[in-house]
């Protein structure tokens, strides 16, 4: 998400911080309370997972309204596009059971 949703090609480096960060966090907690599991972590996972699916819903209903092309994480930069005009890279989704439905789109000659 973090790649495709921000243009950023940083491969697996924002999984790996991810991970980083919740085991400092489960780290830090097992020092000073000797156990992994904390509220501090559950809370830690829980707004990152609130941030995705935020992220990727609003991203489906962009995508809805004005009809971006290609990946739907891409919304946002097709918005972009349009609003100044400034060109940005669109492209198919990487995988999943979007990518078949985003390569018949952009064969189709109403886009």
């Amino acid at each position: 998400m973090i790649n495709i949703g921000y243009s950023r090609a940083w491969k697996k480096w924002p999984a790996v911080a991810s991970a980083a960060v919740f085991a400092m966090i489960a780290g830090f907690a097992y020092l000073t309370e000797g156990v992994f599991q904390t509220q501090t972590l559950a809370r830690a996972i829980w707004s990152w997972e609130i941030y995705w699916f935020s992220h990727l819903g609003i991203a489906f209903l962009v995508v809805g309204v004005i009809g971006t092309p290609g990946c739907e994480m891409r919304a946002f930069h097709d918005l972009f596009s349009r609003l100044t005009g400034i060109p940005t890279q669109e492209h198919i989704c990487p995988v999943g059971p979007l990518k078949p439905i985003d390569q018949w789109e952009a064969r189709q000659s109403w886009r």
